[in-house]
């Protein structure tokens, strides 16, 4: 995690809104095999890109993009409710976490791009993580597991 901040602040703070970044990819978490099960990922790598951190960054408030920069690893790798994203959205599913008294969701999407470095499982990006500030937000979202409850949705 340290090197994805250290990134950020060598070619993204302080950048214009919109401006175009150096685009790095940092390894954040391998995800767990209970979510990897849950979502049938090929692969448990979860990767950021820095137009990702980029987005957050002009999009965000300072306060909250801070706060998201030190909890996504959290956030993805220990979610407590997993969903899949809508199909108008960027992602293939939505990781929900509450932390302190505030609930983040984190949009990681599967690739087809294969990992460089065992040539075989499959990419996963981090494409979005932010505060969640209505729980209706949540209303059109097919819940697939609740760690909390520990039930299975189906």
């Amino acid at each position: 995690m340290a090197t994805l901040y250290k990134l950020y602040k060598k070619h993204i703070k302080g950048s214009p809104v919109k401006a175009i970044v150096f685009d790095f990819c940092v390894h954040v978490c391998s995800l767990t095999n209970d979510v990897a099960r849950e979502g049938e990922f090929t692969g448990k790598k979860v990767h950021m890109k820095g137009r990702s951190v980029k987005h957050l960054y002009d999009k965000r408030p300072a306060e909250e993009f801070e706060f998201v920069m030190r909890h996504v690893e959290q956030v993805v790798k220990f979610p407590d409710r997993l969903y899949v994203n809508r199909g108008s959205k960027t992602g293939d599913f939505l990781f929900y976490k509450k932390i302190d008294e505030g609930v983040y969701l984190c949009s990681v999407e599967k690739t087809d791009e294969t990992d460089p470095e065992d040539g075989v499982s499959r990419m996963n990006y981090i494409v979005t993580c932010f505060r969640m500030r209505k729980e209706s937000y949540l209303n059109n979202y097919e819940l697939l597991r609740d760690w909390k409850v520990d039930i299975p949705s189906s």
